[in-house]
């Protein structure tokens, strides 16, 4: 028997495009039952690529014009950037878009869309996990555990992790003693109740 497993992907237009993700074959069998852990990462992996290209493209398109005066941005040209995800590293084409004049900026000087919503190219679920199981185990033994289970051999190493979670902490660190909205809404709500 064969299974496939697709993913549809549907635009803001209604235009579908199919794309396959995995197509995994059994005998009459029962070993192994089900999917086994690489071909469950491998799903997953697929899955992020196809999703990450797609948002990454959308992200371009956002910033096609010219949040102040509308105007169309010209495109100073693309690279290839990696995403580090739960789900593996991905691979996608990063815009260079240059400034509109009105912004006042250098004449060419250009931004890439795509380090606004990823400034450090590692996304936040994957900070996390290497944050939480790090204060619990050495940086090894938390790469080597995060990539027993998740697809992501080879997207974090234990250098780069130790260097991500110093960085963490060192913003935890700046933001200490700086009330948040939600501190600042607490201390208002206490204040009401004394009154």
């Amino acid at each position: 028997m064969k299974m496939i497993i697709e993913a549809h992907m549907v635009d803001d237009e209604g235009q579908t495009e199919r794309v396959e993700l995995a197509a995994i074959n059994r005998e009459l069998t029962t070993d192994p039952l089900g999917m086994n852990l690489a071909e469950g990462k491998a799903l997953l992996a697929a899955a992020q690529q196809h999703l990450v290209e797609w948002q990454c493209q959308s992200i371009a398109c956002a910033h096609a014009h010219c949040e102040r005066c509308d105007a169309r941005l010209s495109m100073k040209g693309w690279h290839g950037r990696q995403i580090r995800t739960v789900f593996g590293t991905v691979k996608v084409q990063s815009p260079r878009v240059r400034h509109c004049r009105c912004m006042g900026k250098a004449a060419g000087a250009s931004f890439s869309p795509l380090v606004k919503v990823v400034p450090t190219f590692v996304t936040p679920e994957l900070e996390y996990l290497q944050a939480k199981w790090a204060a619990h185990l050495s940086y090894a033994a938390t790469i080597r555990l995060l990539s027993e289970i998740l697809p992501i051999a080879d997207a974090i190493s234990v250098s780069g992790a130790k260097r991500r979670i110093r960085a963490i902490g060192a913003a935890l660190d700046q933001s200490v003693g700086q009330p948040t909205q939600r501190t600042t809404e607490l201390k208002r709500l206490n204040a009401l109740r004394e009154v």
